[in-house]
């Protein structure tokens, strides 16, 4: 991560960039291999809320990392983000190193063989099928908002930089931080539910954006409900792929996460399309049409 993000500081031009890019997000992969195997050192009655806790300090990072770019790209410049990102690597890896627990391996399989079995594994379960098409369907809406957030608040009725957009970012941290209570709920009630739940505040939260898109606290309080939506529907989720088979639970996870990354990706393109064509009520649009698919998915039997 270290080396990639330091190959995007110095880039020369796009394509370097865009392969610089590239080594950060795989890379980046890593902060989620920590989810399950904080799952597998907690104790059972407990999985729920170290899992929200876990996934909270991700989304958490996610959010100041918005709110510190923007601030760091408008004061000294875009390159000086990767600078700091690339500090701030080595000194996570170091930490990791010296105080990660060490567990055994729950597989003797070797990788490929680890690979081939993802595909089982979907075919096999259908609540992983479920979850992982009712995330994708949710995080699809959530990266289709902030990927084109920018470009609203840089129209007249706002006329807001960069800086702006990370500030925003931190208005959902406090929905962040319902995460913990999302996993709890979901080892009491069930996941289900709080997955049901999550999805029709998506479906609120865009249509607070469309009715109040002139308005600044329209789009705080609609934050607020996006991030708690979008952070107890993940936990929960998770919560349910991973009781399914406790020696699978990284592949399961690698399966959920690279389905829901994979509808980020759809999020921000069709969102930034949307947004090309219909402006910011075509991504309202998009944004309650895959809520309201993802609830659908979520209450079927």
């Amino acid at each position: 991560m270290a080396v990639a993000l330091i190959g995007a500081a110095v880039s020369p031009g796009f394509i370097w960039l865009a392969v610089a890019s590239l080594a950060v997000g795989l890379g980046a992969t890593v902060a989620q291999q920590i989810v399950p195997l904080a799952v597998h050192l907690a104790a059972p009655a407990e999985r729920g809320r170290v899992l929200g806790t876990v996934t909270g300090g991700i989304l958490i990072g996610i959010l100041l990392a918005r709110a510190v770019g923007g601030l760091i790209s408008d004061t000294w410049g875009w390159s000086v983000v990767f600078w700091f990102a690339a500090a701030l690597m080595i000194v996570i890896g170091g930490a990791l190193a010296i105080w990660l627990p060490r567990v055994p391996p729950t597989t003797t399989l070797s990788y490929p063989r680890l690979i081939g079995s993802l595909w089982r594994l979907i075919r096999s379960h259908r609540v992983l099928r479920r979850a992982v098409a009712v995330q994708f369907l949710i995080f699809a809406a959530f990266i289709g908002f902030w990927s084109t957030l920018a470009l609203l608040l840089a129209e007249p009725v706002y006329g807001l930089g960069g800086a702006a957009v990370g500030l925003l970012a931190l208005v959902g941290v406090a929905g962040a931080l319902a995460a913990p209570m999302a996993g709890a709920m979901s080892d009491r009630y069930g996941a289900g539910p709080i997955v049901s739940i999550g999805a029709c505040l998506v479906l609120i939260a865009f249509l607070v954006f469309w009715l109040w898109q002139a308005s600044l606290v329209g789009l705080v309080v609609g934050i607020l409900v996006l991030d708690l939506a979008v952070q107890s529907s993940q936990v929960a989720n998770q919560a349910r792929i991973y009781a399914l088979d406790p020696t699978a639970r990284s592949r399961l996870n690698t399966v959920f996460m690279a389905t829901m990354l994979a509808g980020g990706a759809f999020g921000a393109g069709i969102g930034g399309a949307a947004y090309v064509y219909w402006g910011w009520s075509g991504v309202c649009a998009f944004g309650v049409l895959s809520a309201a698919l993802a609830f659908l998915l979520s209450n079927r039997s």
